[in-house]
């Protein structure tokens, strides 16, 4: 679980609220009521018997958006419960700078390790990084990593990903896994920036076709693919290499704020010892219990405060307009994506044991 202790200091020792017990107060009625709302919407964690994966695009974490400010110390506290829910949490849009990253670490505590990649340079790559956030009680890393490149086809240079894939080896349990996680191009929804996210997510899903087939291990596949739909042509080329959508993320509402785009996705190719899915995946729409409409003036110190590091005008009409957007930079313009697995493989493996 998150470390609280420092929270208390931070804001009463901050010089942006006329009242930082109040605001105390404030943040910690929410933390309690967004841990309610994850106890609500997601299974809890176990030692032996489940694991729950989650893949979660934090926009643009933390760039200092000229346009937005910086996240507030509230907000990170928010986006450590909501990752601290999961065993194991995909992270696209990691920034540049790590410290802001460090600072979500130190706050989900000792118990959670990290990986990330190098940053991806030039336009497409929006200087990104992947990054993986796992509870290492729960889960041991099999010493494989690697960013995905792809092979020479014809001794003719493939083009690479805007965004480099990152895949890392699991195992919990009884259940050994590849975890590949995604940012795929996005641009324009027609022409040649559409046609680029086709290919790219064809390239990748191809790729891992061929890799399955030579090591028959499990494969996962997460991370944002910018899909519009399950019967958009971007859906049709994640699924050509054989890859399939666990049953209970099929029927799910979409993944952006509206719930009507489906960007996010967990996918699976299953090698020799198959995937034990326990029938229970969704997304979690934190902004039930976090930066609500209904509750926006709250925000406004915050929203004063961050801005005026930026030089941004800071009165109530210009915060009343700007407030859908400037939680996004906040927390995120995406929800999170969960699947839970079983891990505890026992009982079958002693069945086998018995001769009849």
């Amino acid at each position: 679980m998150p470390y609280y202790p420092d929270l208390r200091n931070a804001i009463l020792e901050s010089k942006a609220y006329q009242n930082p017990q109040k605001k105390l107060n404030e943040i910690a009625g929410r933390l309690l009521a967004l841990r309610k709302s994850l106890r609500e919407h997601v299974p809890p964690k176990t030692r032996e018997d489940k694991l729950l994966l989650a893949t979660f695009n934090i926009r643009e974490y933390d760039s200092n958006s000229k346009k937005m400010g910086p996240r507030s110390t509230e907000s990170l506290y928010y986006l450590a419960e909501i990752i601290s829910a999961f065993d194991i949490v995909a992270l696209q849009e990691v920034k540049q700078d790590l410290q802001p990253f460090k600072k979500l670490m130190r706050i989900l505590g000792s118990d959670y390790d990290s990986f990330l990649t190098d940053v991806t340079e030039g336009t497409g790559g929006n200087g990104e990084r992947m990054a993986f956030v796992y509870d290492r009680k729960k889960l041991q890393f099999r010493n494989i990593a690697g960013e995905i490149v792809l092979p020479s086809k014809d001794k003719t240079p493939m083009p690479q990903f805007a965004r480099t894939p990152y895949l890392l080896s699991f195992q919990a349990g009884w259940f050994k896994f590849n975890l590949c996680t995604v940012h795929i191009y996005y641009g324009s929804d027609t022409g040649a920036e559409f046609e680029q996210r086709v290919q790219e997510i064809e390239n990748l899903s191809m790729f891992f076709k061929k890799r399955a087939a030579k090591e028959e291990e499990n494969f996962i596949l997460l991370g944002d693919f910018n899909i519009l739909n399950f019967q958009d042509r971007t859906m049709e080329a994640l699924l050509k290499g054989g890859f399939k959508i666990p049953e209970a993320l099929q029927k799910r509402s979409g993944s952006n704020l509206e719930k009507d785009k489906f960007y996010d996705q967990i996918v699976y190719k299953e090698g020799k010892n198959k995937i034990k899915f326990s029938g229970k995946a969704g997304v979690f729409d934190l902004f039930e219990t976090v930066y609500r409409d209904d509750e926006k003036e709250q925000y406004y110190e915050d929203f004063v405060a961050l801005m005026t590091q930026n030089g941004k005008p800071s009165d109530i009409p210009a915060f009343t307009k700007a407030f859908k957007e400037w939680k996004t930079y906040q927390m995120s313009d995406h929800l999170p994506l969960w699947v839970e697995f079983d891990i505890n493989y026992s009982d079958d493996y002693l069945a086998k044991l018995i001769v009849k």
